[in-house]
């Protein structure tokens, strides 16, 4: 039996709505994202933390509960730990002289820190190897924003920026390391910022980032100057990772960039995996998955805010990638407990935006219920009939006058049709090559046979015309509206006509789906939402009507095989 069947593991973790879309747009960069700097980005980062502090702990809940290695729960117990002192050390963004100095004391052997310079925009990862020893690694935080904007597709870095730094351990090196530290988080150095000429003159450029040479080569030159007498020589463990960062403003005093926050905790964590080489599901990637995992649950739970299904769509697409990365790894097992968290949770989520679309199919069906005394048995020979007496009285008129026509006056075809033509109103012109329109006229149930005809007769040799475009979608468009109008308001107590209307329909639907996909045939492979059924309930007299119906079923069953 797993582990995830044998116990359940909780997430308790309150995140309102905005810090929860932080989140999301920072770790799964969904399509939509923002057009300015996040407002309060040191609480939305204080908020990251502590979801990436209880993910850590419940993944290492799940590691401590398997038998994995020792070194792997050694490995994660250290992460788990240095995630926590991490979160209480950003808790309000920067930090102190003496909250840095108290962190560094506390560390254990084997124990890292990572610590984000936000004013210098670096990232720093201490390591301490010994009683008196300790390393320091460091790197950019955020890239400028000439390289992103730049780059097509993703930059591809390596981290750390430079060799791991050894130094020594003791009150007179770690008391001014964090004062330096604490000041230079918080003060912004002017020879280090970007900078624009703005009418002859230079300013600061603040929608780039700030250049972090103090950290990565003053601090770092210091600390080597600091270096224990009988150093032993250090391998520094480098990850090479594909970032994907993006520059975007819209009438913004700064840009959105990706959470820099985020990154040095990303770049911790897989540095000190990779180096302690833990086991397959229990590695950066496995972590990675089971974080977003535990995102998305909250997401799609609704306890927080009512995510648009587009969204959580994205998401669980996501999440699923990543895990069909990681089964066709080799030698990967996806039955590792660390796997099936995020297994369940693309499932449950693919299954509650199903719901979803029930529901919203369900609000717009129809639940007409058709009653016996509304179907009245019709007789076939007078199904079609004219309900507009003056059409009629029209006719016998018409008759009248060509009888009292002197009988030495000679016949003429032409004025007789044109009489006929003026004396019967408005009709439908039936041209095989144009789609007829319907008017609301006196004599619309007449028009309305001539429409129903016109797709009869005509609508076959259309659609197989080489004449064909996308210009005639709109043709289509507008024939369906006017029709499916007006044929409603006068078949709604038949439901022989309203089943012929939707057969119609269907037809002209079918004339608009050849010709989209013809346009792209990339949407062949989606499904065209209309059940293979949908026409089953249909109430068809007519021989040749049926004939219709089998064609649009199968048309509806090809168009379904060949979607994804």
């Amino acid at each position: 039996m797993s582990i995830l069947k044998s116990r359940k593991i909780e997430y308790p973790l309150s995140l309102n709505k905005d810090e929860l879309g932080y989140i999301i747009n920072h770790v799964f960069m969904p399509p939509k994202l923002p057009q300015e700097h996040d407002p309060e980005p040191a609480k939305k980062d204080s908020a990251l933390l502590k979801a990436i502090d209880q993910a850590a702990r419940s993944f290492c809940e799940v590691v401590s509960t398997i038998d994995t290695s020792k070194n792997t729960k050694d490995t994660w117990i250290t992460l788990q730990r240095m995630v926590s002192t991490m979160m209480h050390l950003h808790l309000h963004g920067s930090f102190s002289r003496a909250q840095l100095q108290t962190a560094l004391n506390q560390m254990d052997v084997n124990g890292v820190l990572p610590v984000y310079v936000y004013a210098q925009n670096a990232g720093i990862i201490f390591r301490k190897t010994g009683d008196t020893e300790m390393t320091f690694e460091s790197f950019q935080a955020s890239l400028p924003v000439d390289v992103v904007v730049g780059t097509l597709g993703k930059v591809l870095v390596t981290f750390p920026s430079a060799p791991r730094i050894l130094f020594g351990v003791d009150s007179t090196i770690i008391g001014p390391l964090a004062n330096i530290l604490s000041h230079m988080a918080m003060e912004e150095i002017s020879v280090a910022l970007p900078k624009t000429s703005k009418g002859g003159s230079s300013h600061h450029e603040t929608r780039d980032v700030a250049d972090p040479r103090f950290i990565t080569e003053a601090l770092a030159g210091i600390l080597r100057g600091v270096s224990p007498s009988s150093s032993t020589p250090i391998q520094t463990t480098f990850v090479h990772k594909r970032l994907n960062d993006e520059v975007l403003w819209k009438q913004a005093y700064r840009p959105w960039r990706r959470s820099s926050i985020w990154l040095v905790a990303r770049v911790a964590l897989h540095t000190t995996l990779s180096e302690k080489h833990a086991g397959h599901g229990f590695d950066y990637k496995a972590f990675q998955v089971f974080f977003m995992a535990k995102v998305l649950t909250l997401a799609a739970d609704g306890s927080v805010t009512q995510f648009s299904s587009d969204l959580l769509h994205f998401m669980n697409s996501k999440l699923a990638r990543r895990l069909y990365k990681l089964s066709q790894m080799t030698g990967a097992r996806m039955d590792v407990a660390t796997f099936q968290l995020a297994t369940s949770t693309v499932h449950a989520t693919a299954a509650k935006l199903e719901l979803r679309w029930k529901e919203i199919q369900d609000q717009f069906e129809s639940h007409k219920q058709w009653r016996k005394d509304e179907c009245p048995t019709r007789n076939r020979s007078t199904d079609f009939t004219f309900s507009n007496f003056s059409y009629l009285s029209s006719v016998v008129r018409r008759n009248n006058a060509t009888a009292t026509t002197s009988a030495d006056t000679p016949f003429e075809c032409g004025d007789l049709n044109r009489r006929l033509a003026r004396l019967c109103g408005v009709r439908a012109r039936l041209t095989p090559d144009v789609i007829p329109t319907i008017t609301d006229t006196p004599e619309l149930y007449a028009s309305l046979y001539d429409f129903q005809r016109w797709i009869e007769v005509h609508l076959p040799d259309w659609r197989s015309s080489n004449s064909r475009s996308s210009n005639d979608c709109l043709l289509i468009h507008q024939a369906i509206s006017g029709y499916r109008r007006l044929a409603l308001s006068h078949y709604q107590n038949s439901p022989e006509r309203l089943s012929l209307m939707h057969l119609c329909i269907l037809e002209l639907w079918i004339a608009l789906d050849e010709i989209v996909v013809k346009w792209c045939p990339l949407l062949a492979e989606y499904s065209p939402e209309i059940p293979e059924n949908a026409l089953d309930p249909l109430l068809l007299l007519e021989y040749c009507h049926m004939k219709r119906l089998r064609d649009v079923q199968l048309y509806l069953r090809e168009r379904h095989s060949r979607k994804r």
